[in-house]
């Protein structure tokens, strides 16, 4: 039940509060705009729906992380920090995290579906596409988050964290042309018409970053305690 109460907590400043709802608010105009992008027609080969479809990923990713990590701070959301002098066992901290994350990019990849619906529709592609794209978002946005509620414990400096954080998703995010031979990389397991086992070999890679980073972060909890 303290789990449930972490992701109440959470859920209600994030999608709450006056601040809350405007970043969601430009969140919907941001994927929206990527959306429009790719409606174009196609250059050099290169479909303008595939690129809208790994913008998407990076808005979603972005807000996801961004919001896990501490990077958006929402007024009257309690971190993994504050969570630690707080009566709860470590367990429960990392599993109210998790599913707060889980919830939150849910409801993130809610707001990019119709977007990726949209593209389909405008090409009479398929409309279960969209739903696999989807589940990508949802995966890779979820496994970020986890590695951002890690970092937010283990890294004390906010800069070094920033760094560390975002540096390390846009090298991984931006080497997608250095890794064509990798399909179950993201921005190949989103495009359109992906395989499917890339997709889901990618969706179960990015569920076990997650789950990793969450057991350490019930890891590091105890060691949080004991040097206040």
């Amino acid at each position: 039940m303290n789990s449930l109460a972490i992701v109440r907590g959470d859920l209600r400043a994030r999608l709450g509060t006056h601040k809350g709802l405007a970043v969601q608010a430009a969140f919907v105009a941001a994927l929206w705009l990527v959306g429009l992008l790719g409606t174009g027609p196609e250059r050099g080969g290169e479909s303008p729906m595939w690129v809208a479809s790994v913008g998407l990923l990076v808005v979603v990713v972005y807000l996801v992380t961004a919001a896990a990590g501490g990077e958006i701070a929402f007024p009257g959301e309690k971190g993994v920090l504050d969570l630690a002098a707080a009566p709860f066992s470590a367990a429960e901290i990392a599993w109210g995290k998790g599913l707060s994350n889980a919830a939150f990019a849910t409801v993130c990849t809610a707001g990019a579906w119709p977007v990726l619906l949209f593209l389909q529709a405008l090409r009479t592609g398929p409309w279960q596409e969209s739903l696999a794209q989807a589940a990508v978002l949802l995966a890779v946005s979820w496994g970020f988050g986890g590695f951002a509620t890690w970092l937010g414990v283990t890294v004390e400096s906010e800069v070094s964290r920033s760094v560390l954080l975002w540096g390390g998703i846009v090298v991984f995010l931006a080497g997608a042309g250095l890794v064509g031979s990798w399909p179950w990389h993201p921005a190949h397991a989103v495009r359109p018409l992906a395989p499917g086992w890339a997709r889901a070999t990618c969706a179960a890679s990015f569920v076990g970053l997650g789950v990793l980073s969450l057991w350490a972060v019930s890891r590091r909890i105890p060691r949080l305690r004991e040097e206040v």
